[in-house]
């Protein structure tokens, strides 16, 4: 008897360590880049350029490559995640789109479909809101 209960403790601790696994393990999702913004008013390219360094900062994203238009972004979380996101931007728009990252299952599916973490696509919406509130509060 000891021996069944024994056996039935131990699937019982295996299968909640499976449980636990398959819950935190987060599946590929289309890749869906935010689309372009636009903040209602049309700001000097350089006002435009710091609002958008702002918003990366208050997001915790470190803006690089900086150029007049374009700007990247890239996040690091907990050290491990990875993502790297394009910036075009005019006087009155801009548009992020994806361009690279790490430990973030990226993939490409065999219809041709980019696959990715769910929690990139919410960054990258994060991002963009935070960038056209920041532009907004410009116009005023």
């Amino acid at each position: 008897m000891i021996k069944k209960t024994g056996l039935g403790l131990l699937l019982v601790v295996l299968g909640s360590f499976s449980v636990v696994n398959t819950a935190n393990a987060r599946w590929a999702v289309p890749l869906l880049n935010p689309g372009p913004a636009s903040w209602g008013c049309d700001l000097s390219m350089s006002d435009v350029k710091k609002g958008i360094n702002t918003g990366l900062i208050v997001k915790n994203w470190i803006p690089s490559n900086e150029q007049t238009g374009y700007t990247q972004g890239k996040i690091v979380v907990r050290g491990k995640h990875t993502l790297v996101v394009d910036i075009n931007y005019t006087r009155g728009s801009f548009d992020i789109k994806y361009k690279s990252s790490k430990n973030l299952k990226h993939s490409v599916d065999s219809a041709g479909v980019e696959k990715i973490h769910p929690n990139a696509n919410s960054w990258m919406d994060n991002l963009k809101n935070a960038i056209t509130t920041v532009l907004k509060e410009q116009c005023n």
